[in-house]
């Protein structure tokens, strides 16, 4: 699997976005990790079944593309994976602001790019983007949803 890492310039209504999004996902993170801890058997596909009675509780999970929140899931499973492998690693930790900075979008369909601009779901209008590298999936660039 690729995966590819390019420079946005979002407006500063899209910052404003990006940056709720990221701060939401930490707290899915802590608030996952706080349940793992409290319940040794929980698991990551119980989590992530749950996530959906969470959405209609959490308002501000609503505004985040569920594919995005299931990485979160993922990514402290991947932690637990990690820590269970190797305890020199160490157990997964909460993230205090500023040290939860990135958010995946897993699948092509919830985010599109076009002409150097990139549409993502939930995120209003089209972020400027650097593309330095041709994507090597060429239907990519055919996509007409807008």
């Amino acid at each position: 699997m690729k995966s590819y890492k390019f420079r946005i310039y979002p407006n500063r209504q899209q910052v404003q976005i990006l940056s709720q999004t990221i701060e939401t996902c930490r707290s899915l993170y802590n608030q996952s990790l706080e349940e793992r801890l409290k319940d040794k058997g929980l698991k990551y596909y119980e989590q992530k079944r749950n996530l959906t009675q969470k959405r209609k509780v959490i308002a501000t999970l609503k505004r985040v593309h569920s594919q995005v929140l299931q990485n979160v899931v993922w990514r402290l499973e991947r932690a637990f994976q990690n820590y269970h492998r190797d305890r020199k690693i160490g157990q997964p930790n909460f993230k205090r602001h500023g040290r939860y900075n990135s958010i995946t979008y897993p699948q092509y369909g919830s985010f599109c790019i076009k002409e150097n601009k990139l549409k993502l779901t939930f995120v209003d209008g089209l972020i400027k983007l650097k593309l330095h590298r041709p994507f090597v999936a060429a239907n990519m660039y055919n996509s007409k949803r807008y």
